[in-house]
């Protein structure tokens, strides 16, 4: 009697770059995660009994359960609607996040502004306006 040689060693985990809806992709795109991120997670998931994605990188703390709603989102909407919706959907969320790190450097800016006049004020420092250098012809 022969006996088949049977494959002993773990399946291959799928490629997450090969499919651009992948979650991991789109989270990719959005600049949640990194690649080094995205490839020690699915490795992680093919080691374990955890089968969703979007739940390790939650565990891990790479992203928050927002991030995982929006990008389920724009997947949704890139697999069974329009690409274009998808990738305006992804830019009007980098720059609602652009904008709140431009509030929040603002604030840190004007703080730090402040703290100067009140430090000039103590010492009678007066900074003089620089003024416009002359150019001869």
């Amino acid at each position: 009697m022969r006996f088949k040689k049977v494959l002993t060693t773990a399946p291959i985990a799928k490629d997450p770059f090969a499919d651009e809806t992948s979650l991991g992709h789109v989270l990719m795109r959005m600049k949640k995660i990194s690649k080094e991120q995205l490839l020690a997670v699915v490795g992680q998931q093919a080691r374990s009994n955890e089968h969703l994605l979007g739940a390790l990188l939650i565990d891990l703390k790479y992203v928050t359960a927002d991030d995982v709603i929006k990008a389920l989102a724009i997947q949704e909407k890139m697999r069974h609607g329009s690409r274009a919706h998808a990738a305006l959907d992804m830019l009007d969320d980098a720059m609602a996040e652009s904008q709140v790190e431009t509030d929040r450097l603002t604030e840190v800016i004007k703080t730090r502004k402040d703290k100067l006049r009140a430090q000039r004020k103590d010492t009678g420092v007066f900074l003089a306006p620089q003024r416009p250098s002359m150019k001869l012809a």
